[in-house]
């Protein structure tokens, strides 16, 4: 997870294998969180729990672990013959960017891009690089990914991002495996805008969207004039 933890949910069960050598060892310790204790594993053979660690011990390809309640775990060691490894959690794929968007905030996920687009790219004057891109599920902000991508370009392929979510706004940020290596990135049309009405607008965050028919109004908000686009009695 995004804390660096395993999570092995309640009455849930994972394999562990190998496919050239025997496991002969497998340590999982525990994060000291009392609610989900090593002692929520489910009793098996050759499974030891003592001093928040579950130690298997054994000869096998392959071996399987079963809870009962849930169990979060801060390391994993995995002792083969010959060595040992620390097993490293997979990074989720997804295969757009609606897809991502419903991932949890801060789960860090591959990101497929399928002929995306990028609709606008602005840098503030903190140096903030925010990059707007969408393919054909919605639109999505960069925020500070360390890509460096133009306008109307158009991309395909696979980059990591972390999903945050700033007051209800999606934004994929920057993680240490973020980079342009997977996208394959060429010229494109000018980006079209999506037409929308002002009721809409919560629905199309990040979007390059056009407002038919809009009549702009100022509101005076304390010592700040907001301005405002009018189509009936609906604004944005």
């Amino acid at each position: 997870t995004k804390k660096g933890e395993y999570r092995f949910y309640k009455g849930s069960s994972v394999t562990l294998s190998a496919t050239d050598k025997n496991i002969v060892k497998v340590e999982i310790t525990s994060t000291g969180n009392t609610k989900y204790p090593i002692s929520n594993f489910a009793a098996q053979e050759d499974l030891v729990i003592a001093n928040e660690t579950a130690t298997w011990t054994g000869k096998a390809t392959s071996i399987t672990f079963k809870t009962t309640q849930q169990v979060r775990a801060s390391k994993v060691v995995v002792t083969l013959e010959g060595g040992a490894v620390i097993p490293t959690p997979e990074v989720q794929t997804v295969d757009n960017i609606a897809a991502f968007k419903a991932l949890s905030d801060g789960t860090t996920a591959k990101l497929k891009l399928n002929n995306a687009q990028v609709l606008y790219t602005w840098i503030s004057n903190n140096g903030n690089t925010q990059i707007f891109i969408r393919d054909a599920t919605g639109a999505l902000l960069l925020y500070n990914s360390g890509l460096t991508l133009e306008e109307n370009k158009m991309l395909n392929g696979e980059v990591t991002l972390k999903l945050t979510d700033y007051n209800g706004l999606p934004e994929g940020e920057k993680t240490d495996k973020t980079n342009a290596d997977g996208l394959t990135i060429t010229d494109g049309t000018p980006a079209q805008p999506k037409v929308i009405t002002p009721d809409k607008a919560g629905e199309n965050l990040s979007d390059l969207v056009q407002i038919e028919g809009a009549e702009i109004k100022s509101e005076q908000s304390g010592t700040h004039t907001n301005y405002y686009a009018h189509v009936g009695d609906q604004k944005i």
